[in-house]
């Protein structure tokens, strides 16, 4: 079972990095392009005027639902207020969006944003931050319009794969007991069954494998640090010895030292998802 998510220290990871977090996450851009290409093709044949956007980060998703939609009024939630500041920023003066400071997790309990109806709910690269992802993007579904849609992109469990099994590896030598370093994600599989299960809508999921090379595990922990995706369990971090860490590298390197390359990988595992009008 994971660890309990502290919510407290996911804002302050992300807001210390909030500056630089479009510099050193080319995937999450990645992702967001991905997804709009997902919405414009497979959904939305109609006037879409509202929009609920989780985890809308400095804005970069935010900005490319303006250029597809931009008549419409977004509400966008980040739990990161120095996101939010950097969102305010980047997004045009004139552009019709409400910000919101807060965990948008949280905030699918609240009845102002309950009471809304949208006719898309998106997010990119969030819903892997949240508690019970799963009935979080449930509730939100219920806020859809008549023929309103929902779209996400998130990370699925192959995600940092090599890490993982590092951290196995090292544990194991070291003769101490296994513990989850790293966010538990939700499969496609499970994905795909809370989506089927919204009455007559018709449902999307796609994956794919995105293996990225780092010069060293540590270069690769520092880019991930810098993108505000550090380590949220602090129960986890506090029993992180320095062997336990130096061992976790040693491992790393040695099985990625046997492809040959003189670099590490890291698998990115990243899962799309849409709910949308199926009549």
């Amino acid at each position: 079972m994971q660890p309990t998510i502290n919510k407290y220290l996911v804002e302050k990871h992300f807001s210390l990095n909030a500056h630089r977090y479009d510099e050193v996450t080319p995937i999450q851009c990645d992702m967001a392009k991905r997804l709009i290409h997902m919405i414009r093709n497979h959904s939305l044949n109609y006037p879409v005027k509202s929009i609920l956007e989780l985890g809308c980060g400095t804005g970069r998703l935010t900005r490319l639902l303006l250029q597809q939609f931009p008549d419409c009024k977004i509400v966008a939630i980040d739990i990161s207020r120095e996101m939010i500041k950097q969102a305010s920023i980047s997004l045009p003066t004139e552009a019709n969006v409400e910000l919101i400071a807060g965990d948008a997790e949280a905030l699918a309990h609240d009845k102002t944003i309950r009471s809304r109806k949208y006719d898309l709910v998106v997010s990119n690269a969030t819903t892997q931050w949240f508690t019970n992802p799963l009935a979080t993007v449930k509730q939100y579904h219920a806020t859809l319009s008549e023929n309103g849609a929902m779209a996400f992109s998130t990370f699925g469990p192959d995600t940092f794969i090599e890490l993982r099994q590092a951290f196995r590896r090292a544990e194991q030598n070291l003769g101490i007991s296994r513990m989850n370093h790293i966010l538990s994600f939700v499969t496609p599989d499970d994905w795909r069954t809370l989506i089927d299960g919204f009455p007559n809508r018709r449902f999307l999921v796609k994956e794919n494998h995105h293996i990225e090379a780092f010069t060293t595990v540590r270069k690769f922990l520092y880019t991930i640090k810098k993108a505000g995706a550090t380590n949220p369990f602090p129960q986890v971090s506090s029993f992180m010895s320095p062997t336990l860490y130096r061992r976790m590298v040693h491992e790393y390197e040695k099985y990625q030292s046997s492809l040959g390359h003189g670099k590490i990988n890291a698998t990115f595992h990243i899962v799309y998802g849409l709910s949308y009008p199926g009549f």
